[in-house]
């Protein structure tokens, strides 16, 4: 009877049923029906419609397919977007179609007026209902047990994604303070006031937890703090009136005997260690979740100690908070050995220089004592030379004359010897007075001076516009003696050839004097510059032998070097730097 039931309808009643179904449906609030509130009854009927014709076939085949299968793929399918899966109830699915059943049924009266066809096809349609329904529900509950397992997967999935996430991003962190600790080590090496409290306002940033450094005291027996950040925690204040004004003794401490790092995961039940500390110090219980600690040691030496804290509403601290504190509070104890190597560095160069300043200071004083001391003697046995040989000289033989002539030359070299000295310390001793140089033109008017009067052929270059900042007294001196030697060196020559000029060198200034002089053997160049020390004879060229010596005094008082290049017979070059760029 139902199969006819179905032909009926099928034959031209199908659009007015969908039509009427659609109605009915509407008018139900269930989860399912708000679903498609928004969309118009145009866009819907052609699937009522179809639908319709779906069930028609089915009534006619006997078939329990029916309308919920269409929403159970449209809820497996994640196409109910504006209620949540977990918000739709099996039981909405039946009665949202109960409104296509009373549709149907409906139309009962137009097929057949006998009761009892009617009550035939109502139970034929419920009993295909029933089966529809049982299977339906079967398949919702199979189905939302998947969606629950699957979405408790999703959930796990995403959190362990996002706890993923926020490590990199910790690590990330992390690993920035440790590139700039590693640069700050370099900066404030001396700073160990700066570099500790740089190291734990990052550190409290990072860990947002109070941060306290402590450093062992000079008499090695107690623990002050050095430096602190709290990083706006509510609590730190109570912390600091806690340890800002306690130097604690080493013993006291958790880390005694300071081997290991200590981590207190739950600061509600201290280790027996942490709380000799706290009955040492009464007061208020201090707030906190968790702490840890880690010794600063340097060769197997306690020079301090770097903690955190954090208090309570904060997450634990864990072993990896532990191992990344471990890594700063290594790089802390670098910056801090450093430190120490630089100040006990600077502590020796300062004694040093002191000790060398006052050598310095007795050798000149010394010098200039000997050389004032050495003038009187000179001048007697000088002036009783000068006496013998105009009183008693006719009384001599010529062995006698020629002895007493001897001496006065000696004396008057020893003379001039003294004045060398006294000119060297001099200009040791004297400030240095830093103005414009111009080297060329101070260059042609020595050699000027040197070639006024003289008949030899000459080849003079001088480079001009060679300016310096220097004292132009002392740089005047250097001149002279240097091309004072090239030309003494070179007298000999038919022609004299000498130069000066200026040249860059390896990103510096290099000044030099050639000349084609006598030259020298470069095994004996180291000593060039020692006073008195002569590579040729007093006979074949004159001088005193400190003109170098002093040339190498004023150089380095500019900050600059000297040497000299020769070749026997050939000529000599000196260079020198003045420790700066020309200006």
């Amino acid at each position: 009877m139902l199969a006819e039931f179905a032909a009926f309808l099928k034959a031209g009643l199908v659009e007015e049923i969908a039509a009427d179904h659609l109605r009915r449906w509407r008018a139900m609030d269930l989860g399912i029906t708000r679903l498609f509130q928004a969309v118009p009854d145009a866009e819907l009927l052609p699937q009522f419609e179809a639908s319709m014709h779906t069930f028609c076939d089915d009534m006619i085949a006997g078939r329990r397919i029916w309308r919920l299968r269409e929403v159970l793929r449209l809820w497996e399918e994640d196409r109910l977007p504006n209620i949540p899966k977990e918000a739709i109830e099996h039981s909405d699915l039946a009665l949202a179609n109960l409104s296509q059943r009373e549709a149907i049924l409906a139309f009962v009266p137009r097929f057949t007026a006998d009761v009892g066809e009617a009550i035939a096809i109502v139970n034929e349609l419920n009993t295909l209902i029933q089966g529809a329904k049982a299977e339906t529900f079967e398949i919702f509950v199979r189905q939302r047990e998947e969606l629950t397992r699957v979405s408790a997967a999703l959930a796990a999935e995403i959190a362990e994604h996002c706890a993923t996430e926020a490590k990199l991003v910790r690590h990330a962190a992390r690993l920035q303070m440790r590139a700039e600790l590693s640069a700050e080590i370099a900066r404030t090496v001396t700073d160990v006031h700066g570099f500790t409290g740089l190291v734990a306002r990052r550190v409290a940033e990072l860990m947002d937890a109070s941060v306290l450094i402590h450093l062992v005291t000079p008499d090695g027996a107690h623990l002050r703090l050095a430096a602190e950040h709290g990083n706006g925690a509510p609590g730190h204040q109570q912390l600091l009136a806690r340890f800002q004004d306690w130097d604690i003794p080493l013993a006291l401490h958790p880390l005694a005997p300071y081997t290991a790092p200590l981590l207190v995961a739950d600061a509600t039940q201290p280790p027996p260690e942490a709380m000799r500390l706290a009955q040492s110090r009464p007061g208020s219980p201090l707030p906190l979740r968790s702490w840890m600690a880690v010794p600063l040691r340097s060769r197997e030496a306690l020079i301090g100690v770097l903690g955190v804290l954090r208090l309570t509403g904060a997450p634990p601290l864990d072993e990896e908070d532990l191992e990344f504190l471990q890594d700063l509070g290594d790089r802390t104890v670098l910056a801090l050995e450093n430190a120490r190597l630089y100040a006990d560095l600077e502590g020796r160069v300062a004694d040093r220089t002191r000790e060398l300043g006052q050598i310095n200071q007795e050798l000149e004083a010394f010098g200039y004592s000997v050389s004032h001391d050495l003038r009187s003697p000179l001048r007697s046995i000088d002036g009783f030379s000068q006496a013998l040989l105009e009183d008693y000289g006719d009384q001599l033989d010529a062995t006698g004359r020629d002895y007493l002539l001897r001496v006065r030359t000696a004396t008057g070299r020893m003379g001039e010897l003294i004045d060398a000295m006294l000119e060297m310390s001099r200009l040791a001793r004297a400030p240095l007075r830093h103005q414009v140089v111009d080297l060329g033109t101070m260059a042609e008017e020595v050699l000027a001076d040197l070639a006024r009067g003289q008949a030899r052929e000459t080849s003079l270059h001088v480079q001009p516009g060679v300016v310096v900042s220097g004292d132009p007294r002392l740089l005047r001196v250097v001149l002279e003696n240097l091309l004072g030697n090239a030309w003494k060196y070179a007298g000999k020559r038919e022609v004299i050839v000498i130069s000066f000029r200026a040249v860059q060198e390896g990103g510096e200034v290099v000044y030099e004097v050639r000349d084609n002089g006598a030259g020298f053997d470069m095994a004996y160049a180291d000593k060039l510059f020692r006073p008195f020390a002569r590579l040729h004879g007093a006979r074949d060229f004159e001088g005193s032998g400190v003109g170098l010596a002093t040339v190498q005094r004023i150089v380095a008082r500019h900050g600059g070097r000297i040497w000299g290049e020769g070749t026997p017979g050939v000529g000599a070059t000196f260079r020198f730097t003045l420790g700066q760029a020309p200006m």
